[in-house]
């Protein structure tokens, strides 16, 4: 338990969920035609890619806090299949 590399890791995350973000309506804007774009391409991504964040914030709440419970629930490879 590095602070220091946890403190990475998060700005890395967000910077990374940050270009996600900008990029993929742009990305949709070049790849989709023009009368779907209305029909919820461009602002339908972004809400889905926040609300599977909010999803996996709330079911990591229920990750064990113990090592031992962490190698005998295995709870953690279905956050990482996700």
């Amino acid at each position: 338990m590095n602070f220091y590399m946890i403190c990475f890791g998060r700005f890395v995350l967000g910077f990374a969920c940050g270009v996600i973000l900008c990029a993929t309506p742009i990305a949709l804007d070049e790849v989709v035609p023009g009368p779907l774009i209305d029909k919820g391409f461009g602002s339908l991504t972004n809400i889905m890619i926040n609300v599977s964040w909010l999803i996996l914030m709330l079911i990591s709440n229920f990750m064990p806090e113990s090592k031992a419970g962490l190698q005998e629930s295995k709870f953690w490879m279905i956050l990482f299949a996700i």
